[in-house]
Parts: structure tokens; sequence; C-alpha cells
């Protein structure tokens, strides 16, 4: 270990033996410990040494680095949870986890870890994943290096966000996959759900829709919803559709769906006349 960057030469011994022998002991005693300390160092450098603050629904987890944010994350979170509460007329089942990391490598590491994919690194816009037991955020003050379409100083769009990565942590506490693996094809929902309900289809993102929808731009499949730059506002305002058309009973019960035939089911219709239910509500605008 470290031989690639420590040069280690040979022993120089004196001309008493005994003198050497005991010179070379107190040589190689000296070396080991400083491989030591070397790999204390390197294993403490690897872990994130977390603070947390607590409060009876929820846990924020967080470096010195976010020391001077962690009230305002914390608002987010409280703001977040409330609203996605309001909205399903359900509580969160358990506690949320919510960890702020430092910086992207420490992310990419934990999402290495969660997604058992060592090679994965993730990609600028990608600051934030949120399964059912915690909601994992690249902390906002990395933002302007580390990060790109997100700004810390949008404090609008970074409470949307944590909403987002919120709905995701609330939709999981209520479908039996917990994390939405096998759910490609809904994707539509899972994103849509998100974007919805946490405010993110705001006015220019129904706009984008409306004009693809007058150019005759829009999928013509469920399962390619969540495709191309207009993905969020496409499943988002599909979302919506079925919210203002279907009701809102119908779904909080579609949290529990795994596949569109079960949401197809509970809306008694075919993916046809959905979406053609859809594209009719974009006329409305």
């Amino acid at each position: 270990m470290f031989t690639n960057v420590i040069n280690i030469k040979p022993l120089r011994t004196s001309a008493c033996p005994e003198k050497g022998l005991r010179t070379s002991a107190r040589n190689r005693k000296a070396f080991f410990g400083l491989i030591m300390l070397l790999t204390l160092i390197k294993t403490n450098a690897q872990q994130v040494s977390w603070m947390k603050k607590e409060t009876d629904k929820y846990v924020i987890y967080y470096t010195g680095t976010d020391k001077s944010i962690v009230d305002e994350i914390n608002v987010g979170v409280k703001e977040g949870m409330a609203q996605i509460s309001a909205f399903f007329n359900k509580p969160f089942k358990s506690k949320v986890h919510v960890y702020i990391f430092p910086d992207r490598k420490s992310l990419d590491k934990q999402w290495q870890t969660a997604w058992s994919d060592t090679s994965f690194q993730s990609q600028c816009w990608m600051v934030a994943s949120g399964v059912s037991n915690r909601l994992d955020i690249l902390s906002p003050l990395a933002w302007e290096k580390s990060a790109c379409e997100h700004k810390f100083s949008d404090k609008t769009g970074t409470k949307k966000l944590i909403a987002h990565e919120l709905t995701h942590v609330f939709h999981g506490q209520y479908n039996s996959t917990k994390d939405f693996t096998g759910m490609d094809d809904l994707a539509w929902l899972v994103e849509g759900l998100a974007t919805y309900v946490s405010g993110q289809l705001d006015s220019s993102r129904v706009k984008e829709i409306t004009t693809l929808h007058e150019q005759n731009n829009l999928p013509v499949k469920l399962t390619t919803i969540w495709n191309g730059k207009a993905k969020y506002g496409q499943a988002g305002s599909l979302v919506k559709c079925v919210d203002d058309t279907y009701g809102r009973e119908t779904v909080i019960k579609a949290l529990t769906a795994i596949t569109n035939t079960e949401v197809l089911s509970l809306l008694k219709t075919s993916e046809a006349d959905l979406l053609t239910n859809w594209k009719s509500s974009l006329n409305k605008k």
C-alpha cells in the first residue's frame, strides 16, 4: 500500500552490527507507523462526518460546510412535507431522512452504492433524488460550480426542487417498490406527480406543452411521455389532467400502481382516450 507514492530506499546500517539492527528496527517501526497513519487519513477522508437537525417528522444530515444554510433547507423540507400531505390528504408514513452532500463526489458515491453501479457518474443537472426512506441532495452551495440548470439564488425554485423530491419520497412510502424499480413505463406518473404537486408545472412549462400540442408534436404513447426536453411539462400536465378529470381520490389510489395497465384500469379508460382527454385539456389553456 502506498508504495507507488512513497519511495522506499534501502536501510543504511552502521559499522556496528547491533546498532545497525536497532536502527533498522526503529526505521521499520516508524515506516509502518506512517503507513497506518496514512491509511487512517485516507479512510477518514472517504467518510462524511454528519451533523444533524431532527424533528419528529424528519432528520436533516449535513456537514460543517452547510451549517450556514441548514435552517433554510429545514424550512424547505418542513413546508414541502406540509404541502404534499395537504395535496394527498395523507401523512408521510415514516420519518424522512434528508442528506445534504457537500460535493458531487460524495453524492456520486452515495448513488453508486444505492444503485449498485460503481461506474456511475452523475450529469451536471442531477442534484437530488428521492425514494421512500431518504432524500439525497447536492449542497446548494456547490451548485454554482458543480451543477447546471439550478441556482440557489432562485429561492422559489429551490423550494420546488425539494418538494419535487419529497413527493418521490411520499410516493415511495405508498408504493410497494419503495424506489420505483421496474416502473420505467410508468415514469410519466412518477415524475408527473412530483412536477405537478411541487408546483413545477408553471406557466412557462404549460406554454411549452401548449405549443407542442398546436404543432401536433406531443407523444402518442404513455411510455414516451417521459422523453425529450419537455418531459417534465408533458408528465406534469398529464397528471394534472388525471386530477382534473378523474378526481383527487383517483390520483391518491394511483400511488400504489406499478404498471400502466393498473392505472388505466383504475381510471376505467383506455390509453388512447386518456391521451385524447389530455390533449383536449390543453385546448382550454
